[in-house]
This record gives structure tokens, C-alpha cells and sequence, in this order.
């Protein structure tokens, strides 16, 4: 997360989320003939993309860790495959599991401690 808030450019993405919401806004609020309609989606469409593609080079970037530490772990407790879990089905009892679980919960409470977008 750490490196996503370094690569992403989070004043452009906070303009772009707010220009997400003002186009959304726009669209719902709209209340006149369908061929008005066309400009909205388009404008409401671009802002999303807009959005996703700032997002999607850091995201990527920052993913790059954590895949190595997967592959990683994998090569060191994936051959035999070891029971992490005492509990629930034969998929759910391998390091992965937990691991993806921790790692989600850190980078959501680092995202909120840090007011990422």
C-alpha cells in the first residue's frame, strides 16, 4: 500500500472520483428527452475510465510484492502441501488462506489510516 500511495497520483484520483460522482449525479438527476441521455453516459463512462486508469499502473506496480512473496511461500510450504488450518475444507486449510486474509485486512486498515482513495 505503502508503494501504491507513492506511485498514484491521489490528488488527480481525488478529482476523479469527485468527477466520477458529479457526472453520476448529472445522470440520475436528469429528467428530460432520451437523446439527452447519450452525452451523460458518455461523459459518466469517460470519468469512470478516467478514474480506473489512474489506478490501474500503480495498482499493477504495487501488486508485483506481494505476488513474489506468494511465489515465495508457495516454493517454501507448497510442496507437500501442509495443513495451516485444522479446520474447514481441504482448499481452505492451506497458507494461502490465512495469508490472503491477513493481507487484505492490512492493506484496508493501511488504506483507511492513510485516506487513500
Amino acid at each position: 500500500m505503502g508503494l501504491y500511495r507513492m506511485l498514484s497520483p491521489q490528488k488527480s484520483l481525488v478529482a476523479a472520483k469527485d468527477d466520477v460522482a458529479r457526472t453520476r449525479l448529472a445522470l440520475s438527476g436528469y429528467d428530460g428527452p432520451a437523446d439527452g441521455l447519450l452525452p451523460l453516459i458518455r461523459a459518466s463512462l469517460l470519468a469512470a475510465l478516467r478514474h480506473m486508469g489512474l489506478c490501474l499502473g500503480p495498482a499493477l506496480v504495487s501488486a508485483v510484492p506481494v505476488i513474489a512473496i506468494f511465489l515465495w511461500m508457495d516454493s517454501v510450504y507448497g510442496t507437500p502441501v501442509r495443513d495451516t488450518l485444522s479446520f474447514g475444507p481441504s482448499w481452505f486449510r492451506a497458507w494461502y488462506v490465512p495469508f490472503s486474509f491477513v493481507m487484505l485486512a492490512v492493506s484496508l486498515v493501511i488504506k483507511r489510516v492513510w485516506h487513500m482513495v
